[in-house]
């Protein structure tokens, strides 16, 4: 224990720092510093060696001299170790023992106590508590337990290393061999799983328990698996085929959960050809069955119409008319009249007609439709005399630019209503004044297309039928159609009224081939080689069969005997029994008889 000269003291006990502080009078006289007996039961002894106190810091060398020994040659400058024992000595709560016990070597250091004994560091020796079951000054020795026959149901009893074991017999566990060891038995399995997909293939499973009984005491686990897993709903998921796009087209299509809607677009100057498997939107999904709205067993395939490049149309024909209520027309002269007077008014206007002014269109013909002959009975002449409608049909050829909107026969029908209206075709007829009915006025035009083609959206242009297919009538059609190149043949090009079979016997393999090279060779199909009978092997089976036929014709004549034989017996009995019954009747009687 030191003072620095900064008023500052330690309290040290074999070096270890305990204590410090700044105030000098308390570490004299009022403070208490507890090291030892204080903190010890009664009748505990605390050994002290050696007291010193310094006024001055202490070095670490004079720390290390006195902490490791016993004897030592520095003495405190306040208060030294001699001066504290002759204090000691007149107390009466203090032993003082001389010459001092002093320990400086720590016998516990290298754990001299053997299986984990408790070993207490003495002055010049050390003592060892042992654990239960070993003995000994360093716990080397056993304690023999099994003296109290400690393993039950004929187990052995042996101490290893001071711990009780049993050998157990067999079918026995525990450390006093006191349980029954009971194998695990499997449960039934548990039901399978609902499958997770319900087509496209799937797995589910089933469990079972190793609980029937559950392994206990060191049993045996169960053997096999506790789980199983197969595939399940492996069936293809019924779904619509996948639409292959058009010649010369595209398609678009929306998706929901259910139901796939597509159309198909053309590029300008391209339209669909005219078949009956064209539709305004092409549907597939649960509600068609997964199948096209367009696939049938000529279409198998739900293949989709082409787009093909629109062609001008050959001609085109108009046609306008328009009714005359108050006309009369009861002869072919009243009927020449009536249409000569008609040309004349419209060829008046013809600057204003441009295709008639630049010989682009010519009027083919002007007839007056309603007229009768003057020899006509009445019910006729009634007719007749509703009116008169006169039509007009005007003939153009398309040779005047690409454009459909350029070529002249709608403005002629443009024109010819213009006329009606404004009242420049009226007709004067046999002092018959006659007013056209604004309202009748009919317009209509059609045109020619070339072979193998349908009109197209835009008037003044056709539609080819595509690659694959040929311009026809097919039985069951109410009209022409672009129908696909049946199995086995082919069309190339477009606007075709007939399809090219394969050459050599070839095949196809769907309807609508475009190429030759949709023909191929069909499979060869092996003959069937026939079978030679063994020598001898016919004689053998006609004797069998003869064999058989004679034993099955004794059979049934035998049968034939027994028959006949008990049907004979039969009826005696009968005739016998009615004979000795006094109130048969004689008729029943000679029926009997009659029928023995």
């Amino acid at each position: 224990m030191g003072l620095g000269s900064h008023w500052k003291w330690e309290f040290r006990v074999n070096a270890s720092l305990l204590g410090s502080g700044s105030h000098l009078a308390s570490i004299m006289r009022e403070d208490i510093l507890s090291v030892g007996a204080s903190q010890m039961e009664t009748q505990e002894v605390v050994f002290v060696s050696s007291y010193n106190l310094w006024s001055t810091e202490v070095s670490d060398d004079i720390k290390s001299e006195l902490s490791t020994n016993c004897i030592s040659g520095y003495f405190g400058d306040l208060i030294s170790w001699t001066e504290f024992v002759v204090q000691v000595t007149e107390s009466d709560e203090l032993l003082l023992t001389s010459p001092s016990v002093c320990d400086s070597f720590d016998e516990c250091v290298s754990n001299p106590c053997k299986y984990e004994g408790t070993c207490t560091n003495l002055p010049n020796e050390f003592t060892c508590a042992c654990r239960d079951g070993f003995t000994g000054p360093t716990c080397e020795g056993f304690v023999d337990i099994c003296q109290e026959n400690y393993c039950q149901h004929g187990g052995t009893c042996s101490t290893i290393e001071g711990q009780l074991v049993c050998v157990c017999e067999v079918g026995l566990s525990g450390d006093h061999c006191e349980f029954e060891i009971i194998d695990g038995g499997w449960n039934g399995w548990i039901s399978w799983t609902e499958c997770p997909v319900t087509c496209g293939g799937g797995v589910h499973s089933r469990t079972r328990n190793c609980d029937n009984p559950e392994p206990q005491n060191g049993g045996q686990p169960c053997k096999g698996e506790g789980e199983q897993e197969e595939p399940c709903n492996t069936e293809e998921c019924p779904g619509c085929i996948d639409l292959r796009r058009p010649l010369n087209g595209y398609v678009y299509c929306n998706e929901s959960t259910t139901l796939i809607n597509c159309t198909v677009k053309c590029p300008t100057g391209y339209e669909s050809e005219n078949s009956k498997f064209e539709r305004d939107e092409y549907s597939c999904g649960e509600d068609t069955n997964y199948r096209w709205n367009h696939q049938t067993s000529a279409n198998p395939y739900a293949r989709l119409p082409s787009c093909v490049e629109v062609q001008k149309a050959m001609e085109a024909n108009g046609f306008s008319s328009v009714d005359y209520p108050a006309a009369l027309c009861r002869s072919p002269a009243e009927k020449k009249a009536i249409e000569d007077e008609f040309r004349y008014q419209l060829l008046r206007h013809e600057e204003e007609i441009a295709c008639l002014s630049l010989r682009t269109c010519q009027i083919e013909s002007v007839e007056a439709v309603g007229c009768e002959s003057v020899a006509v009975s009445r019910r006729s002449k009634r007719a007749a005399d509703t009116g008169v409608t006169v039509m007009v049909t005007t003939q153009q050829n398309l040779t005047h630019g690409d454009d459909p909107e350029s070529q002249p026969l709608g403005s002629f029908l443009e024109t010819f209503d213009r006329l009606v209206q404004q009242d420049y075709l009226v007709l004067t007829v046999d002092d018959q004044v006659l007013e056209p009915n604004k309202s009748s006025v009919n317009l209509d035009a059609n045109q020619k297309c070339p072979p193998g083609s349908f009109s197209a959206i835009q008037f003044g242009y056709c539609v080819p039928c595509g690659p694959g297919t040929y311009y026809s009538f097919l039985p069951d059609d109410y009209e022409y159609d672009c129908n696909p190149c049946p199995l086995n043949t082919y069309q190339e090009d477009a606007g075709q009224t007939e399809c090219i079979p394969c050459p050599n016997g070839n095949v196809t393999a769907e309807p609508f081939s475009s190429n030759i090279s949709d023909c191929f060779v069909p499979e060869a199909i092996p003959p069937v080689t026939p079978v030679t009978p063994e020598p001898g092997l016919e004689e053998r089976n006609k004797l069998i069969i003869s064999v058989t036929s004679f034993i099955a014709g004794l059979l049934v004549f035998a049968v034939t005997i027994v028959y006949m034989w008990h049907r004979r017996r039969t009826k005696s009995v009968r005739i016998s029994r009615d004979k000795n019954n006094p109130t048969a009747h004689d008729s029943s009687a000679l029926q009997l008889v009659e029928l023995r």
